[in-house]
């Protein structure tokens, strides 16, 4: 047997519709909320290192070529458009890379010519103290060879020995003076060289 139903009144809410209602809207706000906090995660994770940059770093600026040596990178300025500008005065603080690595050069160079000055002061010092030396026993090879030339007693291997420490004695002393000579013509040349200073 079929009943129809058939309501009183039509402006009288239907209170099964009306929790049927209700629960589909919760359901699909809780539906949605699940599927956009997804989406908003993924979003949020995979888009966050395109927007942000994270971990240690440097903010790097524009390099501009201020003059033709150095390329600087701007640290500072202290000045705004359209202000005026007295001569002498700080527009701004610049840092350059090339011109720290010029310094560098520099001071390495002075350290070198340092270093090269002290070991010509000594060449030249022992060349020096040791040429009288040289000079004398030059002398006695020669007295000796001399000596030999006029004895008849002496062997030939003896006298090709004494011939032989005449001629080292000999070569000693123009080994000295030459070293003593170029070694004070270096450091005149490396005296002459005036530092700068930056």
């Amino acid at each position: 047997m079929t009943v129809a139903l058939t309501r009183l009144d039509p402006h009288i809410p239907d209170p099964i519709e009306s929790r049927r209602r209700a629960a589909g809207r919760t359901v699909r706000a809780a539906y949605a909320t699940i599927v956009f906090g997804i989406l908003a995660f993924f979003v949020v994770y995979f888009g966050r290192p395109i927007l942000y940059l994270g971990g240690p770093g440097s903010v790097s600026s524009p390099r501009y070529l201020v003059s033709l040596p150095y390329i600087v990178q701007i640290n500072s300025i202290t000045v705004v458009r359209g202000g005026s500008v007295k001569a002498g005065e700080e527009i701004g603080r610049v840092r350059s890379p090339q011109h720290d690595e010029i310094v560098a050069t520099y001071m390495r160079s002075l350290a070198d010519i340092a270093g090269r000055k002290a070991e010509l002061r000594v060449k030249a010092r022992v060349a020096r103290e040791s040429l009288d030396a040289a000079r004398s026993h030059l002398q006695l090879a020669e007295e000796a060879v001399q000596l030999i030339a006029t004895s008849s007693a002496a062997s030939l291997n003896y006298r090709i020995d004494m011939s032989r420490e005449r001629a080292l004695a000999n070569k000693a002393v123009v080994s000295q003076e030459a070293e003593a000579a170029e070694a004070s013509t270096q450091l005149a040349a490396l005296d002459e060289i005036q530092p700068a200073t930056f």
